[in-house]
């Protein structure tokens, strides 16, 4: 029995190919199902729009960077530091994702990404459901500060080097979720 190729990432494999010449917001759903030989109905089985096409793409991209997070904790440095290095190798596709603006734009994905994954890491490391709102508020802070500077870095064409800008995700963390992550709370 032949093995069926996984659509989602030829889907995907097919909007990164178009990205290197036109702009995400110009791109249609008919090109990207004829980029690769996929069927509308085999792309609205697993995706609602293209933004959602995209933000599983770098979902899970970023997976890559996340592994190994929450049981090495005191290297969570390392960790940003590959993320950072993930967005650098996609950054011809990062520059037009990020002159998307609009609703659903990949500035608040990365927000929102970022948030999700602080908060649960955060929440892992601590052993609790809910966290305190000083917690909360330092997370939303930091990541709003992150996702500036990582759509200031994408915008001016990647100019500083990903481990320069590693270096500045880490040393901007505050102090108290710097303490939770290096210390990690574990008993």
């Amino acid at each position: 029995m032949a093995i069926k190729p996984d659509t989602k990432n030829l889907l995907a494999s097919s909007l990164e190919k178009l990205l290197e010449c036109k702009s995400f917001e110009s791109i249609t759903i008919q090109e990207i199902v004829k980029g690769c030989g996929a069927s509308r109905a085999a792309f609205y089985r697993h995706f609602h729009d293209k933004q959602d096409l995209m933000q599983w793409f770098f979902r899970s991209q970023m997976e890559d960077g996340f592994t190994g997070y929450l049981e090495d904790l005191p290297k969570w440095d390392l960790h940003c530091a590959r993320t950072v290095m993930i967005m650098y190798k996609h950054r011809n596709i990062m520059q037009k994702l990020v002159l998307d603006k609009g609703q659903n734009s990949f500035t608040e994905f990365l927000f929102d990404t970022g948030i999700t994954h602080t908060t649960n890491c955060t929440r892992a490391v601590l052993h609790i459901d809910k966290l305190p709102v000083d917690i909360s508020l330092s997370i939303k802070v930091w990541v709003g500060g992150v996702t500036y500077l990582m759509t200031e870095w994408i915008e001016r064409g990647f100019q500083e080097t990903p481990e320069s800008v590693a270096d500045a995700i880490v040393e901007t963390l505050p102090y108290r979720l710097k303490f939770i992550f290096t210390n990690s709370y574990t008993t």
